[in-house]
């Protein structure tokens, strides 16, 4: 894969949100590191697998709350990796702002980071949240470093995976 445009709620490529671990690996292939019962909170029931394949600059996470299936995509600053409507890392808030109201993603709203989520970092880091795309768009220094696409939810909070 040379180029790898993310959909929000849906994926990329022939990966989509709802597959399986074995699914993933099946169209990817082997991860460069596999990390099973990844911890999201202090619950048992908060465990998840997620697969790192460097070359492409994807961590790609199952959570046991979804059975396993593939419910979040991360990248981090990758020239091969773009979103649908033209955003790349590397863009100004302000020219992402600007392609999200064209391609009518919905408002682009800033969030929070918690101090686990910054860490050490000295740089200046600053998140913004597309809710009615289930997309976080992460912001070193005014220029975009990461990327987080989650599925679709419906009004009651449901996952609605994508159609394969």
């Amino acid at each position: 894969m040379d180029k790898i445009k993310l959909i929000p709620m849906v994926g990329f490529g022939n990966v989509r949100f709802g597959m399986t671990v074995q699914e993933v690996k099946k169209i990817l292939g082997k991860p460069d590191e596999e990390v099973d019962n990844d911890r999201l909170g202090e619950d048992d029931e908060d465990t998840m697998i997620t697969l790192y394949y460097d070359e492409l600059g994807l961590s790609l996470s199952f959570d046991k709350l979804t059975d396993f299936r593939l419910s979040d995509i991360m990248t981090e600053g990758y020239s091969s990796v773009s979103m649908e409507g033209g955003i790349r890392f590397g863009m100004s808030v302000e020219d992402v702002r600007g392609l999200v109201a064209k391609a009518d993603f919905g408002p682009m709203e800033e969030s929070d980071l918690d101090e686990e989520e910054i860490g050490d970092n000295d740089e200046e880091l600053t998140s913004y949240d597309l809710p009615e795309i289930s997309v976080s768009l992460w912001f070193k220094e005014d220029r975009l470093d990461t990327i987080q696409l989650g599925p679709e939810y419906d009004e009651n909070d449901n996952i609605v995976w994508p159609k394969k």
